[in-house]
């Protein structure tokens, strides 16, 4: 395969959704949930190693044919998203324009692949903290974090959350019981590109800044977590899955859930095992994260991935109001 443009087929790899969090309880009956998960970004996850032997064959380039994903889905996909460029030009298309390289192949024509793009080195990079002290002191503090990653707004939007509720303690003057830390962070799973060894931007930002969290000699104490992400996605109408690493993280929801009437909603209450999104149950500070993954989540922009703006003012008010409990019972 020696400068030759390699063809490979992917299929879909089904991943069993107990390797990646467990049921603990489900509002306000069970839910048909699939044992097995198949995303795009977990296809091509497992692909990375193979994509990377091919490059060491001297191979020019790679066109993975993805099969038994829909069409539609498999157009301007930025795959594999965590890894930086892995040196070698690699293209996702459908069975169907696979089918016209194949016929091409056939009649000995040829097919230039032209990848484009800006690349830049010792870019830079900011994240940004806002606190709000508390009246206590106690040294308890509240983390509500997001990060910026991501092709698309329903990917990259929640940062907007985080900052509408800042808003909302600022324009109705809210001084609360414990501090505040609002994380804007930049990166997160992208920090390959960025020359770091930390897994994700939050990981990076908490390794810095313990002052803020560990409860170390006079450092503050984190007892809750709050991280948003993935805000307006269709999915979330279906599959409200709330991400609780800890029981108190948990018992929280469960209250939470009864003293606002969602006992309607279907909501999952479940922590991860060992893949969690926001990271910080690393350093057992205990975490609710809502993440529907949709499947468009690494397309680029277009009106498929288009925030629903009624679903995002549902979550944002569901993140402030599970703020307001976890300040008051916490």
């Amino acid at each position: 395969i020696k400068n030759k443009l390699v063809l490979l087929d992917v299929y879909p790899y089904k991943t069993n959704r107990r390797l990646l969090y467990k049921v603990y309880s489900q509002l306000p009956s069970r839910l048909d949930l699939p044992s097995k998960l198949i995303h795009p970004a977990i296809t091509s996850q497992h692909i990375v190693t193979l994509i990377k032997k091919i490059r060491n064959l001297g191979a020019s380039g790679i066109i993975l044919i993805c099969h038994h994903f829909p069409e539609k889905l498999m157009e301007n996909n930025i795959l594999p998203f965590t890894d930086t460029y892995l040196g070698i030009p690699t293209l996702w298309i459908n069975q169907k324009n696979a089918a016209c390289l194949i016929a091409a192949a056939a009649q000995n024509k040829k097919v230039c692949l032209t990848l484009t793009g800006t690349y830049h080195k010792k870019w830079r990079t900011e994240s940004l903290a806002v606190t709000i002290p508390g009246t206590l002191q106690n040294s308890k503090s509240i983390i509500i974090s997001s990060h910026t990653d991501g092709p698309n707004s329903i990917e990259g939007n929640g940062p907007l959350g985080v900052l509408a509720i800042l808003k909302y303690f600022h324009d109705q003057k809210i001084v609360p019981q414990k501090s505040l830390h609002f994380l804007f962070i930049s990166g997160h799973s992208q920090l390959s590109q960025l020359g770091k060894k930390e897994h994700s931007a939050t990981t990076n930002w908490l390794t810095h800044y313990p002052e803020y969290w560990d409860g170390e000699k006079n450092h503050q104490k984190a007892l809750l977590c709050l991280t948003m992400e993935h805000l307006g996605s269709l999915k979330f109408s279906k599959e409200n899955i709330f991400y609780a690493s800890t029981h108190t993280a948990r018992k929280l929801i469960s209250h939470f859930s009864k003293t606002n009437q969602l006992n309607n909603k279907k909501i999952l209450v479940s922590p991860r095992k060992c893949f969690y999104l926001s990271r910080t149950n690393a350093y057992k500070i205990p975490t609710i994260s809502l993440t529907p993954l949709p499947l468009y989540l690494f397309q680029l922009a277009d009106k498929q991935v288009t925030p629903d703006s009624d679903v995002m003012f549902k979550q944002i008010f569901y993140y402030l109001e599970l703020l307001l409990l976890a300040d008051k019972d916490l």
